[in-house]
């Protein structure tokens, strides 16, 4: 909570008070005037001057009924929007809150693409048939045969330096420059070919890694219309933010068990889709047997390894 005298007045009122409930003075007028004229309010001498607390952002009794009592000071409200006491309003709060949203995403945003402008990464994707790192410009696997060049051309997938979205989960690859991996062209938790989107990686990085829930869909979904007719799959996002959290506690889990064993990181074995340790050995009697019964199709061929918790073999 953070109380300030009126400088009109010298009545206490909140920081987060439209005006001086006693006389009227319009503080956050006067504020707003003050940053623009590059003032800052809250530096020692004004602190000194006119606030009673320290400054902070911690209001009292934000979560009690905001129509019953003040959040600010606790008074009783009587069916008023604003404390009769100290001037808190809920109204105000929610815009100062959402403005400090908005300059905290410009500095990150800001931040991230300067960031990306100066990073010059290798231009990589994973093989839609066997999930091996390939060449943007290789024509096919040299794993697994894929014709990857085809299916790049047949799928518009032209520049991976641009920002990715899947149309049916919602994950997004924010564009080479952008992302420590390579990109997924078809999408790694649903299979859905990932659509070029002409969208600010910058932007999209902090949607991907911000924003969530009923917002993150929405954000999607509008990203979506300038594309496509597509829509999120909301049983498919389910599963993707499910994969995703689980993914980390395996991470989580991974690196307690690394520090317990004293190994290096490198050394401990992971499936490269979920991110689980809980991963057993692909025999050779066990691929043999598979080859010679299902051929060269065979799903186990060059594979050491499979993952219990979503079956990826790698």
């Amino acid at each position: 909570m953070s109380l300030r005298y009126c400088p009109e007045c010298g009545h206490q009122i909140s920081t987060h008070a439209k005006q001086c409930p006693k006389c009227g003075f319009p503080y956050k007028k006067y504020e707003d005037l003050a940053l623009k004229c590059d003032i800052n309010t809250r530096n020692e001498e004004f602190v000194k001057a006119y606030w009673i607390t320290k400054p902070s952002d911690d209001i009292l009794y934000i979560h009690d009924d905001p129509e019953t009592r003040c959040a600010e000071c606790g008074t009783k409200l009587l069916g008023k929007k604003t404390c009769p006491n100290c001037g808190f309003s809920m109204e105000t709060y929610n815009q100062i809150q959402k403005e400090k949203g908005e300059q905290f995403k410009k500095i990150v945003v800001n931040a991230s693409r300067k960031e990306a402008q100066n990073t010059q990464r290798q231009q990589m994707i994973y093989c839609p048939g066997c999930q091996h790192e390939l060449s943007i410009y290789a024509e096919t696997c040299p794993h697994c045969a894929f014709p990857v060049r085809s299916f790049m051309t047949e799928h518009h997938i032209t520049d991976i330096h641009k920002a990715y979205v899947c149309p049916k989960c919602g994950d997004i690859y924010c564009g080479t420059n952008y992302e420590k991996e390579p990109l997924h062209i078809q999408c790694q938790y649903c299979g859905t070919v990932m659509l070029e989107t002409d969208e600010d990686g910058a932007e999209m990085e902090w949607n991907k890694n911000i924003v969530a829930g009923d917002e993150f869909i929405q954000i999607a979904n509008s990203i979506l219309a300038k594309y496509t007719d597509m829509k999120l799959d909301p049983t498919a996002v389910a599963h993707r933010e499910s994969v995703i959290e689980q993914k980390k506690k395996n991470e989580e889990h991974q690196e307690q068990l690394r520090q317990q064993a004293n190994v290096p990181e490198s050394n401990l074995p992971k499936c490269p889709i979920c991110g689980s340790m809980d991963i057993e050995n692909i025999s050779t009697l066990n691929r043999a047997v598979s080859t010679a019964m299902v051929g060269i199709a065979s799903d186990k061929i060059g594979k050491q390894f499979k993952c219990k918790n979503c079956g990826y073999k790698f």
